[in-house]
């Protein structure tokens, strides 16, 4: 009779062991931190990618202004050196032609009141 009975409590003991244990405080609460992590983590990595986009445009918009600036310097530089090129030839033309066009020959203006008759 108390080998049955041993035997008996050996399989409660075994059919017990067999069931899933339910998890203590610590576990659960454990539990609940580390989906709110996730979650919040989840929401890091979103804000993240969203940063990355955003950075990823202004660097191109950056390029775009960069090269447009650099354009914009070439025709300033360009159209300096036409204005310069410009300047020293009429001063060079203005030198070998004599004097202006609007002054008569000898090089000196007249008064207003001697050209009106």
């Amino acid at each position: 009779k108390r080998l049955q009975q041993s035997v008996k409590s050996l399989e409660s003991e075994l059919a017990s062991a067999r069931q899933p244990l339910a998890p203590c405080r610590q576990c659960t609460n454990a539990s609940a931190q580390l989906s709110a992590s996730g979650a919040a983590v989840t929401t890091l990595q979103a804000a993240v990618t969203t940063l990355e986009r955003q950075l990823a445009t202004q660097e191109s918009e950056a390029a775009d202004l960069r090269r447009a600036l650099k354009t914009a310097r070439q025709q300033a530089a360009a159209s300096a050196a036409d204005l310069a090129f410009h300047r020293s030839r009429d001063e060079t033309k203005g030198e070998k032609a004599g004097p202006p066009q609007n002054s008569p020959p000898g090089g000196k203006k007249e008064p207003a009141s001697a050209t009106r008759t």
